[in-house]
């Protein structure tokens, strides 16, 4: 009788192992099918608040496409700059240049940063109504008290040192250049929007 006992026992726990293992692989299985749903799910969000909103796929596409002109911009701004340390970097090294010679360079080079950021608000401006233009002064005067005090931010640590002017120009063109890229996108898009259909 015990030994009845025994099979039964082993093999009701058998049913229960092979049982949980089935729920457990129909649980994973269903994880799938679920993820898959949610997706689904977000997509038609997606596309019923393009909808809502008037937005168009080539709307997006051409917003995309700004994006992306943004960061080849800042992409191409980076190599620059790297190309303009090293040829910094091997100028110094070949002529002497003294500190304060590097730091006379470095406040021109932020002088012309600054030059072609006005010319750029400049041109911007042709493109824009009074409205827009107040905007974008009031936005561009916030702009400027913002990259002060970046500038002292970025000198902090070189107080007292001789390399701080050198510092506070590099940081200054640099925060410029970055504003130039950025206004040069909108730009480019006004001139865009601005063109005759053909």
């Amino acid at each position: 009788m015990s030994d009845l006992l025994d099979k039964t026992l082993l093999v009701l726990l058998g049913a229960l192992l092979s049982a949980a293992g089935f729920m457990f692989k129909r649980r994973i299985e269903g994880r799938g099918t679920i993820e898959v749903v949610e997706k689904n799910e977000k997509l038609l969000s997606l596309r019923d608040k393009l909808k809502a909103s008037g937005t168009t796929i080539e709307e997006l596409g051409a917003f995309e496409a700004l994006l992306l002109g943004r960061a080849e911009g800042a992409a191409k701004v980076a190599l620059e700059y790297e190309h303009r340390a090293v040829e910094e970097i091997e100028l110094g090294a070949d002529h002497g240049l003294t500190q304060t010679d590097m730091n006379i360079r470095a406040n021109e080079a932020a002088h012309r940063a600054d030059e072609k950021l006005k010319r750029l608000i400049a041109e911007l401006e042709t493109f824009m109504g009074p409205e827009e233009i107040a905007a974008l002064r009031e936005a561009q005067s916030a702009w400027e008290n913002y990259r002060q005090k970046h500038v002292e931010f970025s000198g902090e640590q070189y107080r007292g040192g001789s390399i701080r002017p050198m510092i506070h120009g590099i940081s200054y063109e640099s925060v410029t250049i970055n504003r130039i890229v950025e206004l040069d996108s909108e730009l480019q898009e006004l001139k865009r929007l601005h063109e005759p259909s053909n």
